[in-house]
């Protein structure tokens, strides 16, 4: 059942450029995700019915389009189909079967394919694992690197209900070889008051420097933290969504100009209403999400600079 011949090449999703799959590998360098390209003929010789039958009960029955390494897995796959009667009778389909990915080990479907890029990156020698998540990958990233024995690390990014009030946090990490900063402390935090265009406060310890914005709910955090190996950078943003204010916003600017429309007809104010009240949310979502765009940006900015310094700081000559 080996398919180590069946894995041809890596392929950019987006530019076509090929990559050696026997060579760790990330994104592509037009910075898109790389397929795993396989010979289809040669495996379809021996993935067949006929064979699956006395397979293990798992994603890693399929072999021949899998990594050929020892399979670091949890038992994903073999999730049931349902028949979903109501749903099909709604749309005349008498046999609608829904596939529930939520019986795999971390409870999604994020489950299948991070098996197989694990046991992969842990034949590959990967040494830690990162993935940006919403979720779901980052869970299945931390059950699936715990099982192999290899640290993970998630950076979660969304923006998703802020206009109701809900949170949007944005996180990076980034570890630099090397253990400077020391001589160059004040510098960094100039530089981190210069992008985050707030003072904040700082706390200077003698492993890490420790710098904070804002309440918690619309907070700004740095921490500069060296080892005698490397310098690892943290940078967490949170924000909080328009909240109250902008549901009075909304609701004043409805009711007047439900108010105006029914002087003339109520059906008439009644779709004004309604007009005006969706148009005034969606205007506001769009400036919210710009506002939390250009924040991102800034959060990206200061990351580059600080590794600039560091970088800089780590390969200076001690007379420099």
């Amino acid at each position: 059942m080996s398919n180590a011949t069946n894995l041809l090449e890596l392929e950019c999703s987006a530019c076509g450029k090929k990559y050696d799959p026997n060579t760790e590998q990330h994104l592509c360098s037009c910075g898109k995700p790389l397929f795993a390209k396989y010979d289809l003929k040669r495996a379809a010789a021996t993935l067949t019915l006929e064979n699956l039958r006395s397979r293990v009960k798992s994603l890693w029955r399929y072999a021949e389009v899998l990594p050929s390494d020892p399979p670091v897995s949890l038992g994903e796959g073999m999730t049931p189909l349902v028949h979903a009667k109501k749903l099909g009778a709604k749309f005349g389909l008498s046999n609608l079967l829904v596939k529930d990915e939520g019986l795999n080990p971390t409870g999604s479907f994020k489950a299948r394919g991070m098996t197989a890029a694990i046991t992969r990156a842990k034949r590959l020698g990967a040494t830690a694992l990162a993935t940006p998540t919403a979720g779901n990958a980052g869970g299945a990233l931390a059950a699936y690197a715990a099982a192999a024995g290899l640290p993970a690390r998630t950076q979660g990014r969304g923006t998703d209900g802020v206009l109701f009030g809900g949170p949007s946090s944005y996180r990076l990490t980034r570890r630099l070889p090397g253990s400077p900063f020391t001589a160059h402390r004040a510098q960094l935090i100039a530089t981190i008051r210069d992008h985050m265009a707030q003072v904040g406060s700082v706390r200077e310890f003698e492993d890490r420097i420790e710098w904070y914005a804002g309440p918690a709910d619309n907070k700004a955090a740095v921490t500069i933290e060296p080892s005698e190996s490397e310098t690892v950078i943290r940078v967490d943003l949170r924000q909080q969504g328009p909240k109250v204010g902008l549901f009075l916003l909304a609701g004043s600017v409805t009711l007047v100009a439900a108010v105006a429309g029914t002087i003339a007809a109520p059906a008439i104010g009644m779709a004004i209403g309604a007009g005006t009240l969706v148009s005034t949310f969606a205007g506001a979502r769009v400036w919210w999400q710009r506002i939390v765009a250009r924040r991102e940006r800034r959060v990206d900015a200061l990351m580059e600079a600080l590794t600039n310094e560091i970088q800089h700081d780590s390969s200076a000559s001690p007379g420099e």
